[in-house]
């Protein structure tokens, strides 16, 4: 009977092991094949929103320096008083009618002083009185941007301001 058990053992162990390395092989190349196909997922993915983003990036960057050159712009740069300011905030206004993503069109100077803000409430646009205005040191976030030399205009998102060249549209409102 012992020599049966023998007999047994050494013919069902072999087959055994074979079902059992056959078998993980299988689940291994099943979950490295899930894996792939999640990461390859995850990838265009990636890929869809960084192209929306850098698109949406792409046109607030536009939208800055079309802003930049033009007259109304150059005239609030190189005069002080009321008239370019008000011509200045109807171009803002203009701007922010025209791209329903941005919540705020700022211009901030070169010291740090707030001297144009439309803001949407919902769909309401609405220009800033100038007593209202801020310095930086009220603005959260804004002295990277001066670091870098931007001064022109810029979006808030959801109360935080995002320094992309001073321009970012509001991804709330997809």
């Amino acid at each position: 009977m012992r020599t049966n058990k023998l007999v047994f053992l050494g013919l069902f162990l072999p087959v055994a092991a074979l079902v059992l390395v056959i078998g993980n092989l299988v689940a291994s190349a099943r979950m490295d094949a899930h894996v792939d196909e999640i990461l390859e997922y995850d990838g265009a993915r990636l890929n869809l929103i960084s192209g929306f983003l850098g698109s949406e990036i792409l046109n607030s960057l536009k939208h800055l320096r079309s802003l930049a050159t033009e007259a109304v712009t150059r005239e609030a740069l190189d005069e002080s008083g009321p008239a370019p300011l008000q011509s200045l905030e109807a171009s803002f206004l203009i701007l922010a009618q025209r791209n329903p993503l941005y919540q705020q069109v700022r211009w901030i100077d070169e010291a740090g002083r707030e001297r144009a803000r439309v803001e949407r409430n919902l769909d309401n646009l609405t220009v800033t009185a100038q007593q209202d205005l801020q310095g930086v040191q009220q603005v959260a976030g804004h002295t990277a941007a001066l670091e870098h030399g931007a001064h022109e205009d810029e979006h808030g998102d959801r109360g935080q301001h995002q320094v992309l060249g001073d321009a970012a549209p509001d991804a709330r409102r997809d």
